[in-house]
């Protein structure tokens, strides 16, 4: 009996909790903005950001997977190709370190594919 009244508490809880953030914050509870849309629609990518620009890599577009790269440069709302993936890879995990972005694993076929992939890429 002792559980069921403690959720009805614990969700007041966590939901004044939150209110209570959002209200601290001075610029409220912040707010979306529409910027320049990516050029090629793509999903289970991965991304990275590096010196001012998100780097979105691989994935899945409309024609299956892909080694497409863009590159969206924050300061211009512009969108760039960038040289792309030696394999077409999805479900990849990406990082920015030491100036380059390191790809690391996914999979380069639709389905369940696995690779031991570990690539990085050096802006010029």
């Amino acid at each position: 009996m002792h559980k069921m009244t403690i959720y009805p508490f614990l969700f007041l809880l966590l939901f004044f909790q939150s209110s209570l953030v959002c209200g601290i914050e001075k610029q409220g509870c912040g707010s979306w903005t529409s910027k320049s849309p990516m050029p090629t629609p793509r999903t289970e990518v991965a991304a990275a950001l590096l010196d001012g620009k998100i780097y979105v890599i691989g994935g899945f577009d409309s024609q299956g997977e892909t080694n497409l790269v863009e590159a969206y440069d924050i300061s211009k709302d512009f969108w760039g190709k960038i040289a792309p993936l030696p394999m077409p890879l999805h479900h990849t995990g990406a990082a920015s370190v030491g100036g380059k972005v390191y790809v690391i694993g996914g999979g380069p076929r639709p389905g369940l594919s696995f690779s031991n992939v570990n690539e990085v890429f050096t802006p010029q």
